[in-house]
């Protein structure tokens, strides 16, 4: 079989990877039109305080700590819950080492099914101290917040304010630099799961959401190699064909693990720091495998001068990875025979 290309896997991590809005992170939304609304918050006591949650490893949202256009399916809530991540309360408005806050997340469909945390300072290195909850919650499953305050100074066993709140649950894009090295290192490793574990054992497996990415690549094959007509790349099907595929693959990827979502590629960032592509942390023997560059770099890859086996990943997770041939569309029988990106 012949040896898959760098640039073919280039062409395969930009269909995965890049979502086309450079934001810090992107956010899963049921809908796309934007409202502003200020949050609603309901509380008793002495003084308010301004919560949000934040996944442990991550700063807290921006959408949720500074004035921003709001979505309205978020315009209700103070938080995002990210599926089965550690999730940790989070001070918008300043931690204050004299208060411990105490916090309980229930399911409003459930009232026994709820998480507990806490935050406070720790008494010998005078440093924020938590306990983090993770919640093996469905997107757009809403939750309650109840959240206490008491003085670490005084001995009384009251709260000084109590605040309740909603939270929904929602995966949350990353940029792919963005990653903490346990959540990169989860979400290459379910990745390659897609290519090392085949449909019927994946399906076994992980469920019926599990796809080899053979799969994905047939299904990208069909609807494009078509000489009368390109149904991903052509006209209005661009979109939303690759929107499809986007979800397809992330689903599969969840049924791996599920606290990971798909991050995206801001390939502006190698163009604004100047690294060329082949320099790209994109492309490590720790990511999706090192570039290697054609001996003639005015001509590009020749057989004269490159043998094939240059064009192979060299590293990493998928090295040396075999591009599969087309045994099952015999109408569109062109890539030498293989089933091309």
């Amino acid at each position: 079989s012949l040896l898959t290309s760098k640039y073919t896997i280039l062409l395969l991590i930009s269909l995965i990877l890049f979502i086309f809005l450079p934001f810090n992170d992107l956010i899963y939304l049921p809908i796309s039109y934007l409202s502003i609304y200020p949050f609603t918050n309901q509380s008793s006591g002495l003084s308010t305080y301004s919560f949000t949650l934040k996944r442990v490893g991550y700063e807290a949202l921006s959408y949720f700590t500074s004035d921003t256009v709001r979505y309205n399916v978020l315009s209700n809530h103070i938080a995002i819950i990210e599926p089965f991540a550690e999730m940790k309360l989070h001070v918008v408005n300043g931690f204050d080492p004299s208060i411990r806050y105490e916090y309980k997340i229930c399911s409003i469909d459930d009232s026994n099914d709820c998480y507990t945390g806490s935050l406070t300072t720790d008494t010998d290195s005078n440093e924020e101290s938590f306990e983090s909850t993770a919640i093996p919650c469905v997107t757009n499953q809403i939750y309650s917040i109840n959240i206490d305050t008491y003085s670490t100074i005084s001995q009384s066993i009251d709260p000084l304010t109590t605040q309740s709140y909603t939270a929904i649950c929602l995966y949350v894009r990353r940029e792919i630099r963005s990653l903490t090295s346990e959540d990169l290192t989860k979400t290459l490793d379910a990745m390659a799961t897609m290519w090392f574990t085949n449909e019927s054992e994946g399906k076994e497996k992980y469920g019926d959401d599990y796809h080899h990415a053979d799969y994905l690549l047939k299904f990208h094959y069909f609807n494009s190699a078509w000489q009368d007509a390109d149904h991903i790349h052509e006209g209005n099907g661009f979109l939303p064909q690759h929107v499809k595929l986007t979800n397809i693959f992330e689903k599969s990827m969840q049924t791996v693990d599920p606290s990971i979502s798909l991050p995206y590629w801001d390939f502006t960032i190698e163009g604004a720091t100047g690294l060329e592509v082949w320099e790209s942390p994109i492309f490590t023997a720790d990511t999706f495998g090192s570039l290697t560059l054609p001996t003639d770099r005015e001509k590009g890859w020749t057989y004269s001068n490159d043998p094939m086996e240059s064009a192979a990943i060299p590293n990493g997770r998928w090295a040396k990875l075999l591009a599969p041939k087309n045994t099952q569309y015999s109408d569109l029988n062109y890539g030498y025979g293989y089933l091309r990106a």
